[in-house]
């Protein structure tokens, strides 16, 4: 997958950081002033969760990514891929993975009760086949890479986990209907 991992004074210590595009501190609701719960995971993006005294949930690293490709298992007999076999794959040049820049979409709650609210990475248009010097569309780098790997790796438990997405934080609790979602939707993708 995509890391989008970012280390923050507001997140666990031992966050790194793998992008610096965005900081999602800038939309995440540390002070549950719109959030009135959450699971133990906390905020899995913005540095992720510090612990006590800072917070009161599990301490955890910032976990923000984007799945690609889910392979399953390294156990071929289980359906899987090897380990050395990917590696050695992705290394040899047979996928070409170009400079990804993503761009936010939307911000949606999964259908989870509570739900997962999640960042959106769509590509909302197909590329123009007719006219070669036409932009590509957003986030195309990941249905290319995608597209690829699936081609190239065909096994029982690979798996396409649904739409390009990054887990802000699970099981969410809104304060009230009015407020779900609004405060993040207009931060993020604005």
């Amino acid at each position: 997958g995509l890391s989008l991992s970012r280390k923050s004074d507001k997140g666990h210590p031992d966050s790194v950081t793998h992008q610096t595009a965005f900081d999602l501190n800038d939309v995440i609701d540390r002070d549950y002033e719109y959030i009135a719960s959450t699971n133990d995971d906390g905020w899995l993006v913005g540095g992720g969760e510090p612990g006590p005294p800072m917070s009161y949930k599990l301490p955890a690293k910032d976990s923000a990514h984007v799945e690609i490709m889910r392979i399953g298992t390294f156990n071929p007999e289980w359906g899987g891929i090897a380990e050395k076999e990917i590696v050695d794959v992705l290394t040899s040049g047979k996928i070409l993975i170009p400079q990804i820049e993503v761009l936010p979409t939307a911000v949606v709650a999964n259908g989870d009760r509570p739900p997962e609210l999640e960042i959106r990475f769509d590509m909302p248009y197909g590329p123009d086949f007719v006219d070669i010097k036409a932009q590509l569309p957003p986030n195309w780098q990941l249905r290319f890479i995608h597209n690829q790997l699936f081609k190239h790796f065909y096994n029982p438990s690979r798996f396409c986990p649904g739409a390009f997405h990054s887990t802000i934080v699970r099981k969410a609790e809104f304060r009230s209907d009015s407020v779900r979602m609004n405060n993040i939707q207009t931060q993020l993708c604005s």
